[in-house]
């Protein structure tokens, strides 16, 4: 098969290569490509910008986004925004700038505790209290123990909120346990209405103190000498860190009895419808270790109103006691406090006089106590303390005077009955 020259127009083979006639080659070559050079002025010019747009779109996400903070177990954490610098920690009431990672608690085994845990906010610069200024940017603010060892115990808070007991405390939660040989993790979370979450740790150990029983059946404490005898045997042989209770016979106990070596519970007799009565005065000068010398279910008895009832100048809680007939039936004084509940007050010259000095609160709730036909139910004289005292279900009725509030003290008688 033939074909013709491209050039001129020659018959040629079809495997000719090139003209017989006009010596031109006839095979076709295919013209090559010029290279296109990149642009990599116009690339980055492009890019360049593009990058930085992106760089800055992802430092501005990185700074903006939620952020956690967690103290690592330490109970303090430095938190820092566009208005400054805060220094954040769980502490004691009288240690606002020293946190308190791990607290310690000695207990009565099944005894119910409560006591407080104090958040703190303060300016890092210059340690001023930033507690209002820092609230305003908080969402929330939640506390919650993880399980106890012992599961046959409870540590639990109640919910942070400011409280009179530390007015320098941003919030305050009360600590409940029931005495176990018991430990748990307690964890704050503070969430900012930025998004930013804060927490801070507490770890609560409870140990068990050793608690001593002594009843009448096994202890001589038949009469005023008697005990008085007992208690200071125990004063001087007992460890300090054990809690007593001595446990009372109905019977009548004439003369004063003085408890100054270490605090002594005195449980009077709940069996029956004879009850313990003391007829002279109980004098209360110790309350060692912060111990408090609780006093329960016994008839004070006064003649003539010559005399107080009980003087105490230590830590001090009655319960379900009832005082008649004395000049002055309950006065704490020097450094001590007194609580009473659900006791009653009748035809005393002053039912209970407050002239303490200085006070540490051990409890603010005088609830459900009784007041008739004293002179004066309540002169409250002494220092007064940074806490509202609270008369929840008291009944005041038939008194020369209810309360003498010379002192100024913040007294609660919202849910006090007035007859």
């Amino acid at each position: 098969m033939e074909k013709q020259c491209p050039h001129c127009g020659a018959a040629l083979p079809r495997e000719a290569a090139f003209c017989l006639h006009c010596a031109q080659s006839v095979n076709r070559r295919a013209q090559a490509k010029v290279p296109v050079p990149f642009p990599w002025r116009k690339a980055l010019r492009v890019g360049l910008p593009l990058l930085v747009v992106i760089g800055l779109l992802l430092g501005w996400y990185l700074c903006t986004r939620p952020r956690t903070y967690d103290d690592g177990g330490t109970a303090t954490v430095t938190y820092t925004d566009k208005d400054g610098s805060y220094q954040l920690l769980l502490g004691w009431s009288d240690t606002r700038f020293t946190p308190a990672p791990r607290l310690y608690q000695e207990a009565e085994e099944n005894g119910e505790y409560r006591f407080p845990t104090c958040l703190f906010i303060n300016y890092t610069e210059n340690d001023a209290n930033a507690a209002n200024t820092f609230l305003g940017k908080v969402e929330s603010v939640t506390a919650q123990f993880g399980p106890p060892e012992d599961e046959g115990g409870y540590i639990t808070y109640t919910d942070p909120a400011p409280h009179g007991y530390c007015p320098e405390a941003a919030m305050v939660s009360f600590i409940d346990f029931l005495g176990r040989d018991n430990q748990a993790q307690g964890t704050w979370t503070i969430t900012m209405k930025n998004g930013d979450v804060i927490r801070l740790h507490q770890t609560l150990e409870v140990r068990l103190i050793k608690t001593l029983d002594y009843y009448p059946e096994d202890y001589a404490m038949e009469t005023a000498g008697e005990l008085q005898a007992l208690i200071d045997e125990i004063g001087e042989t007992v460890d300090p860190s054990a809690v007593v209770n001595i446990h009372l016979p109905a019977v009548t106990y004439e003369g004063e009895l003085t408890i100054g070596k270490r605090p002594v519970n005195l449980l009077g007799n709940t069996e029956g419808e004879e009850r313990t009565v003391f007829t002279g005065t109980l004098r209360i000068t110790t309350g060692a270790n912060g111990r408090i010398n609780e006093i329960s279910d016994i008839d004070f008895v006064g003649s003539g109103r010559e005399n107080v009832g009980i003087t105490a100048a230590a830590r001090v809680h009655l319960t379900g006691c009832t005082f008649t007939g004395w000049k002055t039936a309950v006065l704490p004084h020097g450094y001590s406090w007194l609580n009473f509940r659900y006791c009653t007050f009748t035809d005393n010259e002053v039912g209970f006089h407050f002239n303490a000095s200085q006070s540490s609160v051990s409890h603010s709730q005088f609830d459900g106590n009784r007041f008739t036909e004293n002179g004066t139910a309540i002169l409250w004289e002494g220092t007064p303390v940074d806490i509202a005292i609270s008369f929840h279900e008291s009944v005041f009725a038939h008194n020369g005077t209810d309360i003498d509030n010379r002192s100024g003290q913040s007294i609660d008688i919202s849910q006090a009955v007035f007859e």
